[in-house]
């Protein structure tokens, strides 16, 4: 149970490290693809030190983010978003589960480190 939990936090405190970096790197050009390029190698990273289920550990490491993505682009406001303003934090919202799902796919499917 605490080998549950300790993985827990860990995949928890990740994903707001991750977040926080999201908020540094989206004021840069191609973030989109940085999304794609962290999220995917940390969920990477993470299932292969740490080996649980997958789907709950990207859903874990990527909420902070989302979360906040979803934040913007409710503040945006749908007006904004179809007129081009504010949709890379639409995109990000879709592209930053999608590649922690896949990372953390790849990575357990490699036996764990040590």
């Amino acid at each position: 149970m605490a080998s549950a939990l300790r993985r827990s936090l860990v995949f928890s405190g990740a994903g707001l490290l991750l977040g926080a970096a999201k908020l540094v790197y989206s004021f840069f050009p191609l973030f989109n693809i940085t999304d794609l390029l962290v999220f995917g190698v940390g969920a990477f990273l993470l299932v292969r030190r740490f080996p649980v289920n997958f789907v709950v550990a990207a859903l874990i490491l990527c909420l902070p983010a989302t979360a906040m993505s979803l934040y913007f682009v409710s503040g945006l406001g749908m007006e904004r978003i179809s007129s081009g303003v504010g949709t890379g934090w639409l995109v990000s919202a879709i592209a930053i589960p999608i590649s922690a799902l896949i990372g953390s796919w790849l990575g357990a499917r490699r036996p764990a480190l040590r």
